[in-house]
């Protein structure tokens, strides 16, 4: 359904692009359009802009990495806490965590390759290991145990009681501060499926192209299109992003990838 979508979207960027030239701040335009077909067109326009600033956005490079350890703030009262959990975590907040499929599965860390890995929480050992990724049921239990209390009472005071909660106290402290730390999702729910995030994380290493071989794992192909040594004396060299070329022959006038 997103890549159907994309490509309806895709066949009205040229009209877009022609009708935003000469036009003042037409980056801006292209923009506020593909913003309103949805985050896949903005997220895919945002990286076509990009290309063509190279000079002003090539030092937030450095800033993809971030210094501030995570820290508890223990002065702070419960009715702020709850404040943080109402701007950030409303998506947690509507899930039905009491249906079974909501917990189906578990997250552990491989032994053979050292990377995470999903267990069916109903027919696989291994949930003492399991890696915590439970961010709405962690919510669940922490709003609940708020509900017992003051508003003004300070998060120490309920940690002392409560020390189980300390993890999922300090993350939402932090979000606050990393509007885009957490996945608005039921990372355990039957319905997740880790392909998303897969691709999302791949595209920060060069991934331009996926072959996904099922929905827990992808094949990838880095840089491709990218120039050789003896390529780069070559006019427009560097214009290899996204490299594809178009296929007449296809039904939709889709494009297809270079080989």
């Amino acid at each position: 359904m997103t890549i159907a979508q994309l490509r309806a979207d895709w066949a009205e960027l040229g009209a877009k692009i022609a009708s935003l030239l000469g036009q003042d701040r037409p980056f801006e335009g292209l923009m506020v359009w593909a913003m309103g077909k949805g985050d896949d067109m903005a997220a895919l326009m945002a990286s076509f802009v990009m290309e063509y600033t190279g000079d002003e956005i090539d030092g937030l490079e450095e800033c993809m990495t971030q210094s501030r350890d995570p820290m508890l703030e223990p002065k702070m009262r419960l009715d702020e806490l709850e404040a943080l959990i109402e701007a950030h975590y409303q998506w947690a907040l509507a899930l039905d965590l009491a249906a079974k499929p909501s917990r189906a599965q578990f997250w552990y860390v491989s032994e053979e390759k050292l990377e995470p890995r999903l267990g069916n929480a109903y027919e696989e050992d291994g949930q003492s290991r399991e890696m915590p990724f439970a961010m709405a049921y962690y919510i669940a239990d922490l709003t609940q145990a708020m509900a017992d209390e003051a508003g003004d009472m300070m998060v120490a005071e309920l940690l002392m009681k409560r020390p189980d909660l300390r993890y999922i106290v300090r993350r939402i402290q932090n979000v606050n501060h990393f509007p885009y730390a957490e996945v608005h999702g039921n990372l355990v729910g039957e319905a997740c499926r880790p392909i998303d995030l897969l691709r999302c994380k791949l595209s920060f290493f060069g991934a331009s192209k996926f072959d996904p071989r099922s929905d827990r794992w992808t094949r990838i192909t880095l840089y491709q299109g990218a120039p050789t040594a003896l390529d780069l004396h070559e006019t427009g060299a560097d214009d290899w992003a996204f490299w594809v070329v178009r296929d007449e022959a296809s039904s939709d006038g889709g494009l297809s990838d270079r080989g």
